[in-house]
């Protein structure tokens, strides 16, 4: 760029002395792809920002702001995984997911018709003990990313929930008639699912808000039909 023959869009004099008109783009406009728009050497103050001031990002229109990060996400395109690598890997992910979900049908069929309504089974104590340290580190690690505001938390939180509801699902099924059922239905009514349904909801409605605050995110699209970027 050449000082003193180019002008930023803020307005701001230039070190040769001239100044540029400021004008903001117009509702409907979308930014060009050739360099006509006279870019500024950037200035690294609060009212700059890559060229272009405050008041001129808040006046682009909603089209326009996701052109602009669409362009700028195109210069980050080389940190993500390679295109061949992404293919490979979703057609591996999906053959084993499609496939396991069509293998579980008849292997349930076969439980539901083989196993015996009553069953010794071993090692009890480890196997409820080593569930519920499970579930400990999974609300801690909630709590932990939760406290430190990282997006990191949608994973635990969920995971949380989803262990709540086992837990549940268990200690009902398993649970002994008289005291010990009516302990485990209203240990599971009174806190296990209703802790479940809030780490749940909470993850997914932060996963959601991650998706609407996006600014490549269309307004007029259901949030829950945004791709991933690769």
């Amino acid at each position: 760029m050449q000082r003193g023959a180019e002008h930023d869009l803020s307005g701001r004099q230039h070190p040769n002395g001239s100044t540029a008109p400021g004008n903001s783009p117009a509702a409907g406009d979308v930014l060009p792809d050739d360099d006509s728009i006279p870019m500024a050497e950037p200035y690294l103050d609060d009212e700059m920002i890559v060229g272009l001031s405050q008041a001129q990002l808040l006046a682009l229109t909603e089209p326009q702001r996701r052109d602009l990060v669409r362009r700028i996400e195109a210069t980050l395109e080389h940190q993500y995984p390679h295109p061949r690598v992404v293919l490979i890997n979703r057609r591996i992910r999906m053959v084993l997911m499609v496939g396991g979900a069509i293998a579980m049908i008849p292997w349930i069929t076969y439980l539901g018709l083989t196993l015996p309504d009553d069953y010794q089974a071993n090692n009890w104590p480890l196997a409820w003990i080593a569930f519920d340290c499970l579930l400990v580190l999974m609300m801690a690690a909630t709590a932990y990313l939760g406290w430190r505001r990282r997006q990191l938390v949608m994973l635990p939180a969920f995971g949380t929930g989803v262990l709540l509801l086992v837990d549940a699902w268990f200690d009902v099924v398993f649970a002994q008639p008289g005291e010990d059922l009516t302990v485990s239905l209203l240990t599971a009514l009174l806190a296990e699912v209703p802790l479940a349904v809030v780490q749940l909801t909470g993850a997914v409605m932060l996963f959601r808000y991650m998706i609407v605050a996006n600014p490549l995110h269309d307004p007029n699209r259901s949030p829950w039909r945004f791709k991933m970027p690769f």
